[in-house]
């Protein structure tokens, strides 16, 4: 029905008027609350002219002096418009999504923000919101993504996560003020079999990877690096079987690198870098066959190169770099990829020369 004309808000919708004017609201106080005058992209500004936060059709209707005075507090449109930028709404008329990332917002995010009781979507990442993450958030089971990293927030993942069991998308990667966080004690997180992509990077977070992290069998993406975690990979990350980009480098891991990794056959790209692990390479690698990046480095891996690394023939990136006790050859492999215009091996030609050999290395020296 339609519930404005003329220069007022015109919504073909079947959410009512009274819900209508409350998204409208939460939304200007998200404006304000952000610096919304100062926001990268305006390229369908919020207060203008001719923009309704879903869009709108042109139609008739006639006002009753209550719902025409509401709606002076709402941006007016005469004709059809296009939702305002970064809003996604249902058919119904419901706001379902907010994408605002990297649009420069500065300011915290009001708890008002949480009202929306349809939201499924919210990405705010590479921005400068600061100040505490609404807890309120962690209570919406509606939500599938929650995309916020990068950002100045603080808080924490609080007990009683794994109740929203709607969730797919969690980052909250790059917030430093975000603690408290940690793997093996937060078990609820693990109850959340939907997700296919978490992000905690940079966190601080302490402790170790415990083997409840095989539950997430639907995990594609899983961003861990520049925390203090410790011991070693559970071999419970082979049951990780849709997993297709790993990170965990800048870490304090130990131990050795689980054959069980062969297992991740869907897995392209794969940071390891920077940590403490030691032992040999497993030859059960050369499985990843989609693997485009491969990244080894600043460990403290040893032995031979197994020589099933010849099957890695989508490599585009391999870092070999600072790993003074290795040994192999990878000639065969730059055979395999000699057509490729865009290949980079690095190895570390200090401090023993030739310790790899590699005709298509570039030597970091």
């Amino acid at each position: 029905s339609t519930i404005f004309n003329d220069d007022m808000v015109i919504t073909n919708s079947t959410v009512s008027f009274a819900d209508q004017l409350k998204s409208a609201y939460v939304l200007l106080v998200f404006y304000f609350s952000t610096n919304g005058p100062n926001w990268k992209n305006l390229h369908r500004k919020w207060l203008s002219s001719g923009i309704e936060f879903c869009g709108s059709s042109s139609s008739s209707s006639s006002l009753t002096s209550t719902t025409a005075s509401a709606a002076a507090i709402i941006p007016s449109i005469s004709g059809p418009a296009l939702p305002w930028y970064g809003i996604e709404c249902s058919e119904a008329g419901g706001v379902i999504g907010i994408d605002l990332s990297t649009n420069r917002l500065e300011g915290s995010i009001p708890v008002e923000l949480m009202s929306l009781t349809d939201l499924q979507s919210i990405r705010l990442k590479t921005n400068t919101l600061f100040g505490r993450l609404p807890s309120n958030i962690w209570t919406m089971n509606s939500l599938v993504t929650i995309d916020l990293g990068d950002n100045a927030l603080i808080g924490t993942l609080p007990r009683g996560i794994g109740q929203m069991t709607s969730l797919e998308y969690i980052n909250i990667g790059g917030n430093t003020g975000i603690s408290d966080v940690s793997l093996d004690s937060d078990p609820d997180l693990f109850g959340l079999t939907n997700l296919t992509h978490l992000d905690l990077s940079s966190l601080g977070m302490k402790g170790s990877i415990p083997s409840e992290i095989g539950r997430l069998s639907n995990l594609e993406g899983l961003i861990l690096f520049n925390n203090l975690l410790e011991s070693s990979l559970p071999t419970e990350f082979g049951m990780l079987t849709s997993l297709q980009v790993l990170d965990v480098s800048f870490s304090l891991l130990t131990g050795q690198i689980p054959t069980e990794i062969g297992l991740l056959t869907s897995i392209t790209r794969m940071w390891v870098s920077a940590t403490e692990l030691s032992g040999s390479i497993p030859s059960e690698i050369g499985a990843m066959t989609n693997l485009n990046t491969l990244d080894l480095s600043m460990s403290f891996l040893t032995g031979s190169i197994p020589t099933e690394i010849i099957n890695l023939s989508n490599l585009l990136i391999l870092n070999l770099n600072e790993l003074p006790s290795l040994v192999g050859n990878l000639s065969e492999l730059c055979e395999i990829l000699h057509t490729r215009s865009e290949i980079w091996i690095t190895v570390d030609q200090k401090p023993r020369e030739f310790a790899i050999e590699c005709s298509c290395c570039r030597h970091n020296t």
